[in-house]
């Protein structure tokens, strides 16, 4: 292959292409849609995302149950989230608010970013389930 790793950071896209595309590429491309592209053979150092994790309280591992605790939004503004098709469950837009999270989903809300559900710590008395939940620092 001749384009490598393709990363996006922040409001940067880095792709590693070979030493003959490089040439090639910085010549005859210019822009992307309306983004002037700039090109850099300077080395690159990539910084792993971190990551802060919280513990949540919820009463079931529905999508609107799970996301209204963590956004600290009602379930009502939830499910409009979700039904305007601004909510993605690992990547697929997701319109049902009641489907059941598992370990490792990872939920992306536009405008509010993006949350992966780690595991179920516990649970307590009432049966309510002690979630771990993972985001973007």
């Amino acid at each position: 292959s001749k384009v490598g790793d393709i990363i996006i950071a922040s409001n940067n896209i880095f792709i590693f292409v070979k030493a003959e595309q490089y040439n090639f590429l910085r010549f005859n491309l210019k822009k992307i849609g309306k983004h002037t592209i700039f090109f850099s053979d300077d080395e690159f150092e990539y910084q792993e995302t971190t990551y802060v994790e919280n513990k949540f309280i919820v009463s079931s591992l529905r999508l609107d149950t799970i996301l209204s605790s963590v956004l600290k939004i009602s379930r009502s503004k939830v499910e409009m989230l979700i039904k305007s098709g601004r909510v993605q469950v690992n990547f697929k837009t997701e319109i049902k608010t009641s489907i059941q999270l598992k370990e490792g989903d990872i939920l992306s809300v536009r405008g509010r970013g993006r949350i992966v559900f780690e595991k179920i710590e516990n649970t307590t008395k009432k049966n309510n389930f002690i979630i771990r939940i993972k985001f973007p620092k």
